[in-house]
């Protein structure tokens, strides 16, 4: 399933660029699926700058294949390139491994009134056979990714509202936000 979202913000890009990849631990805060961010590596070279921070969700114990989880965590794994104010972005869940594939990228770019434009695309991919759920085909599947693409649209969004007003802007976050 892809993902797709884009949002105005009254910010100049490099100003949001810098906030979104320095201040992620503080701003993380702000998604409504995550407990805690929790920066574990942080790598600086001129122009790039790799970042992989833990995320703890808020959810309510569950159980899945006859496992019970109490805590769900992933780790976030970002590339910030400066020149192109973008980055990669690749979610790996701690458990079960492999179980979901989610990736893409965020672009901020400046449009003619010297505002932030923000663009984030990606893709997620549920794979039952990590959860022992293979038998329940594709349409349940694709009901989850759904899901799940509509909690990180959600939490995306909750994150750029949140940084309009953080990173000294007055903003709106996401003006429009579509899952194709």
């Amino acid at each position: 399933m892809k993902l797709y979202a884009e949002s105005k913000l009254p910010l100049r890009a490099d100003a949001v660029f810098c906030h979104a990849r320095d201040e992620l631990h503080e701003i993380g805060s702000f998604m409504p699926d995550v407990s805690y961010v929790q920066p574990v590596l942080r790598i600086s070279g001129l122009d790039a700058f790799e970042r992989v921070d833990r995320l703890g969700a808020r959810v309510a114990p569950l159980r899945v294949a006859g496992r019970s989880f109490s805590e769900a965590r992933w780790l976030l794994h970002s590339s910030w390139h400066e020149p192109s104010t973008s980055a990669r972005w690749q979610v790996e869940v701690e458990h079960p491994a492999d179980a979901l594939q989610c990736d893409g990228t965020i672009s901020i770019m400046e449009d003619d009134a010297g505002e932030a434009r923000v663009r984030i695309s990606g893709r997620v991919r549920l794979r039952l056979e990590m959860l022992g759920l293979r038998l329940l085909g594709p349409t349940f599947a694709g009901g989850v990714e759904r899901l799940i693409a509509s909690r990180i649209e959600s939490n995306l969004r909750s994150l750029f509202d949140a940084m309009a007003p953080a990173a000294g802007g007055r903003g709106p976050g996401f003006a429009r936000v579509a899952l194709p």
